[in-house]
């Protein structure tokens, strides 16, 4: 049997052409390879890269609503919709603070529940806007 293989063997590496077709297509299946794994690894397609996006847009958001805030009359309606839209920004930026502390401390747990329920209520949004079209 292993004659045969050996057989086999040279009969693809006698023709250089072969050889060659081989080595090249190695070559650009390990630069591809060793691409999608730079890209995964780098912080826009992990949770926690995601996580620090959302926390620095948050922050943001927060300092313009503050600004907002110190030029409106407390009278004002819009006064009160931009508190309470604060509000539940700084709630939203506590939780991804604490998802981002779990993350650097392993507890992953917490992480994925958090993933599992934003991922349901996605779903949700998207039907109740399916059922709306049609």
């Amino acid at each position: 049997m292993g004659t045969y293989f050996s057989l086999q063997r040279k009969k693809i590496t006698k023709s250089k052409l072969t050889v060659i077709s081989v080595v090249i297509l190695l070559i650009f299946s390990l630069t591809v390879l060793y691409f999608n794994s730079k890209a995964l690894n780098s912080n826009n397609f992990s949770i926690k890269g995601q996580l620090q996006g959302n926390i620095i847009l948050q922050k943001k958001i927060v300092a313009e609503s503050k600004r907002k805030l110190s030029e409106l009359k407390p009278t004002d309606h819009r006064y009160q919709s931009t508190k309470k839209d604060l509000k539940e920004v700084e709630t939203s930026l506590a939780k991804k603070q604490k998802l981002l502390e779990d993350i650097n401390n392993n507890h992953w747990v917490p992480v994925y529940e958090e993933q599992i329920r934003a991922t349901k209520e996605l779903k949700k949004i998207i039907l109740k806007v399916i059922r709306r079209t049609l």
